[in-house]
């Protein structure tokens, strides 16, 4: 940094954020930008960060410093770990490149409601572990099998420490034809055949796969955690469904049921167009500048107001 005297020293993610801003100190560097992640350390379990509190709570409110969040829902979430005022923390949401997630075809099928529709593709991914309550997904989908009049089809693509739960639970809920599939990274063989994306995490960040399945034009259904809210498409027909962030089974597999047929039949390019306003690469290319340009030092929340 010493060599390079930049006007801008960006951070990304917690640690090397605070090494940013303790650099950008020494120097100084006239602008810097702490990236943190998605949600307070509490959250997820990281003590040493929990321990940089005060040195995280001291740079971020040092003048010319920014410290931005990928959500509106994490942007506060820190304000409030770090007893910051209200609007400290400036969102600049993740970025997604709609050219990597071509819309999917869409499936011909028979009418929603009659036996002998084509199935209809339940899909999860996420890591098999405990917060993304894997268990819960499929009594979800066990209990969406017995409500709905069309036959469907339950896939996970994932993998962790709860998958020979899993599959010793499958059978047992009526969902012997259960798929998990793991290591895929290309979006077409993790989306293509799927019908949506159901999603029940206790917790989340900025959930990518809520984005990414949008991208595609799937219908999503989710619980309100984190920047979940902000994540779904929320108008028209072809909005998202929020779930309550603590829900049974039955409850989840209800209110699905009753969504799921409208969500099926809305037009997948208002879901992308969704995606694309929200999280285009131009967008986010906006906001960084916004970080980087707007006024700065104890109170950056209102960054994009300020640059225009």
């Amino acid at each position: 940094v010493r060599d390079l005297g930049p006007g801008v020293l960006h951070g990304w993610q917690d640690r090397a954020s605070l090494a940013a801003g303790i650099v950008g100190q020494i120097l100084p560097v006239p602008r810097v930008v702490m990236s943190a992640r998605n949600m307070r350390p509490e959250l997820r379990r990281d003590q040493r960060l929990q321990d940089s509190h005060a040195l995280f709570r001291q740079l971020a409110l040092t003048e010319g410093t920014v410290l931005t969040v990928n959500s509106e829902a994490g942007a506060r979430d820190y304000d409030s770990w770090l007893d910051l005022p209200s609007g400290t923390s400036l969102a600049v949401r993740n970025g997604v490149d709609m050219a990597a997630f071509p819309p999917l075809p869409r499936h011909p099928r028979a009418i929603v409601g009659k036996a002998s529709a084509r199935p209809v593709e339940v899909l999860g991914v996420f890591r098999l572990a405990a917060n993304k309550r894997p268990i819960l997904w499929l009594e979800t989908v066990a209990e969406l099998r017995r409500r709905l009049p069309f036959p469907i089809r339950p896939r996970i693509v994932g993998s962790g420490p709860f998958l020979a739960r899993i599959l010793a639970a499958k059978d047992g809920l009526g969902l012997p034809d259960l798929i998990v599939e793991k290591n895929l990274t290309s979006m077409q063989e993790i989306y293509a055949s799927a019908g949506l994306l159901v999603l029940l995490s206790r917790v989340e960040g900025t959930p990518n796969v809520v984005i990414e399945a949008q991208a595609c034009g799937l219908p999503v259904a989710a619980c309100n955690v984190g920047g979940v809210a902000e994540a779904l498409c929320h108008t028209g027909a072809a909005a998202g469904l929020l779930l309550e962030a603590e829900i049974s089974a039955g409850e989840a597999a209800e209110r699905i049921a009753d969504w799921l047929p409208g969500a099926l039949a809305a037009d997948p390019r208002q879901r992308r167009a969704f995606v694309s306003g929200v999280y285009g690469m131009d967008v986010l290319a906006k906001r960084t500048l916004d970080a980087y340009w707007a006024p700065a030092g104890g109170n950056s929340g209102t960054g994009s107001d300020a640059a225009r």
